[in-house]
């Protein structure tokens, strides 16, 4: 996968310039820098117009914990096997996501104290997205609006790395971090196209937007949706990141 690869050479390259930064959570005239606030550079390559912000707070010398939220809108490049509808134009998207995370510093594993080294880390977060656009048919004759709601939250825990650089900047990766999730996905349209039956395409809808989120599609195949054009389940899910970020 592309964002694995792009993630394993950014790990290889900081740690290679790590070894040139003095690291410490203590500064010469013994101040704390106990805040750090840092930005996802990740987040984007999963949803569109994501902007995702974190907050940790150093505990003591092994143990943190972590807050992170923003704003992101599920991806619209969504596409259906079928040729008897089209789907439209966007009218409306918005979305959000938030978690807490609460980190061990491994302290045989780490010469520094916290928040400099390897942790391990249980965590909880939402995703919730929104999304209004019209549906054809294929003659573009007939059109209806198409409203979709998709949530899923997850319970996991994370492995990362976090580089401390020049006393102040931080780096922050997590690479690892499988989750239980449970996922609701609802379509529903505000009318009718002649010679389509609404479930099968709520269904293909779902199912399409299933296939946007990694490994989803193949963990899920069969699912069907109840009258109310609601399909929700429990799964696998994966949490990944990589930010950047400032100490005060």
């Amino acid at each position: 996968m592309n964002i694995r690869t792009s993630a394993m050479f950014l790990v290889l390259l900081l740690s290679f310039n790590s070894t040139r930064a003095q690291d410490t959570l203590i500064v010469d005239n013994g101040k704390p820098y106990p805040n750090i606030v840092k930005v996802s550079l990740t987040n984007s390559l999963l949803y569109n117009n994501a902007v995702q912000l974190l907050y940790e707070r150093v505990l003591n010398k092994k143990r943190s914990f972590v807050l992170f939220g923003g704003y992101e809108e599920f991806p619209l490049d969504i596409k259906l096997v079928r040729s008897d509808v089209n789907l439209g134009r966007s009218v409306s998207k918005s979305g959000f996501s938030a978690g807490f995370e609460y980190r061990f510093y491994l302290a045989k594993e780490n010469k520094y104290h916290a928040p400099r080294g390897v942790f391990i880390a249980p965590f909880v977060s939402y995703h919730g997205f929104k999304g209004e656009r019209i549906v054809n048919d294929s003659a573009h004759t007939q059109s209806v609006t198409l409203n979709t709601t998709v949530g899923f939250g997850n319970i996991g825990a994370s492995l990362g790395y976090q580089f401390v650089l020049w006393k102040r900047f931080v780096i922050d990766a997590v690479m690892f971090g499988p989750a239980i999730t449970s996922y609701r996905f609802k379509a529903k349209m505000d009318g009718h196209i002649d010679g389509i039956e609404d479930n099968e395409l709520l269904q293909d809808i779902i199912d399409a937007m299933k296939e946007k989120l990694p490994v989803l599609e193949r963990l899920t195949e069969g699912g069907e949706i109840n009258s109310s054009g609601v399909e929700s389940f429990w799964s696998g899910g994966f949490r990944y990141n990589i930010s950047i970020g400032y100490r005060f």
